[in-house]
């Protein structure tokens, strides 16, 4: 008689291959919250058709629980109910309450990630420290970095805006191309920018242009500034921006010029190439709107002004940030947004109902949605914008009622606000707990929050690697392409930052083992993602044939360069400091020749400093490939060289609080080892490290020496109002 199998292995352990107990329900299902535990158990003698019919109810009312959300095994998880963090921990004790630059300080800036790193913090210090003392009242916190928002963003109302000696019309005027210019900018701008920020109507605003401005397309005649009702003002601030966007979209993230894309011949390249259009057009669109007083009733013009200054602000070569100026403008929006009822539904049987208008204003709202949830992933902070807030549907594409010339274009950017709204949720969920300034939150709660954004991670990285040997021959191609790569940045940046916090958070608790698993996760996602992208950008393959719209893309890639080389750099402290440590011991030498374990984390110790300094070469030649564009970029390098030049010296010398000298330490370096050798072998960096900084481009942004940044401003002399985060925001005014 064959024996009876009385317990077998449940399908949720078996698809994910790990331990079952094959109790009934297993551990690891309870664990997970899975109310679908197959595993068999051995059969009770002794039941009866009352404990049946009692299973099989309470079977039921489980499955009904969980499709309702809830998980009714939760409780008997064996998660330590203590294990808590709180991600503003690290910056409770910043009080800028008098400063503007600093009001939207969130948990996942460098700055923060910094302080909490005892290697980096002493080196920053270090960095300000003066002969001097900066005049500086007693009991008062320095402010020489402050500066005023009310002109640079509109929030009081003016009579007229006026400089020395012209009016905004003189200014207007006298900053304005050619009608030549203004009409290729419009078109490519129409053509290539807008699916990245559909907030127009393009056959209204091109009607409001012609009347504004006169002349013929093809005219290389000076604008004519003209109109005088109360909308004008805004619509010249528009065009501005407009103009302004579709400029910086003909050049990379290194500066250069394309020779060829699908709308431009490269007679008009060069033309439009040798036009002046700076970010000295930003401040005048900001001037436009100081016309309004946008704290009262305002035209719907002046309000689409502010969206795209808003959008601007996280684009722009010169911020790249999600700086004071940003926050105060989606501050501003969002109240504004809500004051005209953009979160609101129309009731499609109202008399007044406008088809055309409601998928505009549609595209409005979900333009502030998307913009809100890509600033909390970007800080770690809570959402302005939150789901019970609006019930507003997502705009439909009707070619019939599209608002363009070009259908194809307005079909993008209403298909991506679908795209993204399939994983806003997900999004949500997570950024409640990182953004949680009053109590604690469970770690493994957040983790399984998290599971569900590195699924969406994974399947972005999928997406990505299917067409990464696809050239982008069309306008869309380029476009899913680039939104593909930006939500999969900001992700990226979001989740080291979580994962950095809990590798901090473990080894201030001790936890070794938890820290070194936190730890590889973000060597893997740096090895894994963001290193492969660094070659790619930098040979612009993704752009050639549609244009240059990396810069939709590279405020993110810098913010996770700084991320990466920060860590880089932290790593090169510790192991330097560890290195040292063991050749000055007394019989070095005798355990080098005798002790296999010994020998083996040696070695892997040496290994792994000479391919963090290989990364840290890469980080910095890219910084180097993108400063001339890029303010953040060209700050970023000056202070990672800073850092890297105190990595090996004795003063700086921090212990690794991980590493040990034992065969467990030796084999997780070999594993890191391993990870970054495949991928420096894998990828071509010839093209970044070997990028020379003098090769001519069009840049407005000069080289500043290095040491004028380090011999500015002291903070020694008081010490006791120091904060960390003063330190990015002195180099921002420098720079």
């Amino acid at each position: 008689m064959a024996r009876g199998r009385f317990k077998v292995v449940c399908s949720y352990c078996r698809k994910r291959k790990i331990g079952c107990d094959k109790k009934s329900p297993c551990t690891a299902c309870v664990k997970a919250g899975n109310p679908y535990c197959d595993a068999l158990g051995r059969p009770d003698q002794k039941s009866d058709e009352v404990t049946d019919a009692l299973r099989l109810r309470v079977a039921t009312l489980e499955k009904q629980l969980f499709e309702n959300g809830i998980h009714p095994m939760a409780h008997l998880s064996d998660d330590d109910p203590k294990d808590t963090i709180n991600f503003h921990d690290a910056i409770s004790r910043i009080d800028h309450r008098d400063n503007q630059t600093w009001k939207y300080m969130g948990p996942f800036k460098w700055v923060v990630l910094v302080s909490m790193d005892d290697s980096l913090l002493p080196i920053f210090k270090s960095f300000y420290q003066g002969k001097e003392r900066p005049a500086c009242a007693d009991g008062v916190a320095p402010s020489f970095y402050l500066h005023s928002l009310d002109k640079q963003v509109g929030l009081f109302q003016q009579p007229h805006v006026q400089g020395p000696d012209e009016t905004l019309r003189m200014k207007l005027y006298n900053t304005l191309p050619s009608v030549r210019a203004i009409y290729l900018l419009i078109d490519r701008f129409f053509k290539i920018a807008y699916p990245y920020m559909p907030i127009l109507d393009e056959s209204d605003f091109r009607e409001s242009i012609s009347n504004l401005i006169g002349g013929r397309p093809d005219e290389e005649l000076r604008a004519i500034i003209s109109g005088n009702d109360g909308s004008s003002p805004a619509i010249y601030g528009i065009l501005l921006v407009v103009l302004r966007i579709s400029f910086i979209t003909l050049t990379g993230g290194s500066n250069r010029v394309l020779n060829f894309c699908f709308h431009n011949s490269k007679e008009e390249l060069d033309y439009l190439s040798s036009q002046n259009i700076g970010p000295d057009f930003i401040e005048l669109a900001n001037q436009c709107l100081s016309v309004y007083n946008v704290t009262g009733n305002i035209c719907f013009e002046a309000f689409q002004l502010v969206v795209a200054l808003r959008v601007y602000s996280t684009v722009g070569p010169e911020t790249t940030s999600y700086d004071s100026r940003s926050m105060t403008l989606a501050s501003l929006l969002n109240h504004m947004a809500y004051n005209l009822w953009l979160n609101r539904d129309w009731h499609t049987d109202r008399p007044d109902f406008n088809e055309k208008k409601d998928l505009l204003q549609k595209k409005l709202w979900y333009t502030l949605v998307f913009l809100d949830l890509d600033v909390s992933l970007s800080s770690g902070n809570l959402m302005s914008i939150v789901p019970e807030t609006f019930d507003v549907r997502l705009p439909i594409f009707r070619p019939q009622k599209s608002s363009g010339h070009n259908d194809e274009s307005e079909k993008m950017a209403i298909e991506h606000f679908h795209w993204l709204e399939r994983s806003r949720l997900a999004f949500t969920d997570c950024i409640k707990m990182t953004g949680k300034v009053s109590g604690n939150v469970k770690i493994s709660q957040l983790e399984r929050s998290l599971m569900k954004l590195e699924e969406i991670y994974d399947d972005l990285q999928k997406n990505l690697r299917e067409t990464a040997n696809v050239p982008s021959l069309t306008i869309k191609d380029s476009f899913i392409k680039y939104t593909t790569l930006k939500l999969l940045l900001t992700e990226h940046y979001f989740l080291v930052g979580v994962y950095t916090h809990f590798m901090y958070h473990y080894i201030k608790k001790e936890d070794i083992v938890k820290a070194i698993t936190y730890k590889n996760k973000v060597i893997t996602k740096f090895a894994s993602v963001l290193f492969p992208l660094i070659p790619e950008l930098a040979n612009q393959s993704m752009t050639i044939l549609s244009g240059s719209t990396d810069i939709f893309i590279c405020g993110p890639f810098i913010q996770c360069l700084c991320q990466c080389s920060l860590f880089i750099v932290s790593a090169l402290v510790r192991f330097n400091h560890k290195l040292n440590s063991m050749r000055s011991l007394p019989d070095h030498q005798i355990l080098l020749n005798t002790n296999v374990e010994y020998r083996g984390l040696f070695n892997e110790i040496e290994k792994h400093l000479s391919l963090l300094q290989q990364c840290n070469h890469i980080v910095l030649s890219m910084y180097d490939l993108m400063k001339n564009k890029y303010a953040a970029a060209n700050r970023m390098s000056i202070l990672t060289r800073k850092v890297t030049d105190c990595a090996s010296s004795p003063d700086y010398s921090k212990p690794d609080a991980i590493i040990k000298n034992s065969i467990v330490d030796g084999n997780n370096l070999r594993m890191c080892n391993q990870l970054i050798e495949e991928c420096l072998e894998k990828l071509d960096f010839s093209s970044v490290t070997g990028y020379s900084s003098s090769l001519p481009t069009s840049s407005t942004i000069s080289e500043i020496p290095t040491e004028i940044l380090w011999e500015s401003g002291s903070l020694s002399p008081f010490e006791k109002y120091f904060d960390f985060v003063l330190i990015e925001e002195m180099s921002r005014y420098i720079l």
